[in-house]
């Protein structure tokens, strides 16, 4: 029970005591790394290779580079008998998922590699032309270049992989990451139209990693500049990106030509232009409680707004998807 309250904070459980493999792997799926000993341990050994592994490891943050630098630490001091003083092994949560494709990303700036489980993307992969292997080589290379959207949990989050849309569900970049379908925007769907959607995810993703947003689960207090610098991000792309009904703002052409791309694709544009209100006057809610230094109701407006913002991409997204009825869940 304690290991079940605190797994979800958890990166690593080292367990060094005789034959601890044969209990702990079976709990690996709680933690999403578990070091256990294959076999009897010696004493003087276990003290050396606990020691190594948390040298490196408060060194690099690397879990699997610092199990094997305190392997080849006791290798070395020890010799041949090493094997029969310590035998370590490595669990990972992923160990469990027996038959299912697994998708392992070496990543460019180092860490642990990310483990993605695509087994339930692999039938809309196939049904959309793409082979398997290409659309793996896609992925990995994006994957490569956001590693930081995986620190924190998500579900069913909306990525781009080149040509295609996936849709992701993750705990930590530790876990694995579940690919649960992949899809394509229509070949008659509006380039304006498909161009702001994408833009509207883009920055979505973006402004959850805002830190008033992390420090919510940290229970760490921002300065106020922290929230001023999150306003003045969001305002400014929601000047520029607005789509009103009688264009007031300076774009008014561009707008209303994305006014009448709404009413085309979807058969009118209440529902976009209400949601995209509701999301402005939360941010100008947000804006008057910074003023009034209400720093805790500012928070509970910006999450409105990308509330109202999660929802156009959604409710636009599944109407510019060539497969309708995959976006109505994501989060």
């Amino acid at each position: 029970m304690v290991l079940r309250a605190s797994a979800e904070c958890l990166r690593v459980l080292l367990c060094i005591t005789c034959f601890s493999h044969e209990v702990l792997q079976k709990i690996s799926e709680l933690v999403p790394f578990v070091i256990a000993i294959d076999g009897p341990v010696d004493d003087n050994a276990a003290v050396e290779f606990v020691g190594a592994f948390y040298q490196s490891f408060f060194t690099t943050g690397r879990i699997e580079r610092s199990f094997t630098a305190a392997k080849d630490f006791v290798e070395q001091l020890y010799g041949e008998t090493s094997s029969a003083r310590i035998n370590p092994r490595l669990f990972r949560s992923f160990d469990k998922r027996r038959g299912a494709t697994l998708v392992t990303v070496h990543l460019r700036e180092g860490g642990d590699p990310l483990v993605m489980d695509i087994s339930e993307a692999e039938t809309s992969v196939n049904s959309l032309g793409m082979f398997t292997d290409h659309f793996v080589s896609i992925l990995t290379r994006k994957v490569r270049f956001h590693r930081f959207l995986f620190d924190f949990p998500r579900e069913r989050a909306i990525l781009q992989i080149g040509p295609l849309f996936g849709i992701f569900s993750w705990k930590s970049a530790d876990r694995v990451v579940v690919c649960h379908d992949v899809f394509r925007l229509a070949p008659h769907a509006d380039a304006r139209l498909a161009e702001w959607w994408a833009s509207l995810v883009a920055n979505y993703n973006d402004w959850l990693l805002e830190p008033y947003r992390l420090s919510q689960n940290t229970r760490n207090r921002l300065s106020p500049d922290s929230y001023r610098a999150s306003l003045n991000k969001m305002r400014s792309y929601l000047l520029a990106n607005t789509v009103k009904d009688r264009g007031r703002r300076g774009h008014g052409q561009e707008l209303r030509l994305l006014e009448t791309n709404l009413v085309e694709t979807l058969g009118g544009s209440a529902i976009i232009f209400a949601m995209m209100q509701t999301a402005e006057q939360n941010l100008k809610l947000a804006q008057q409680n910074f003023s009034e230094s209400k720093i805790d109701r500012v928070a509970s407006c910006l999450e409105q707004m990308v509330s109202s913002i999660h929802d156009i991409i959604n409710y636009l997204g599944d109407a510019l998807a060539e497969k309708k009825g995959i976006i109505g869940h994501s989060k």
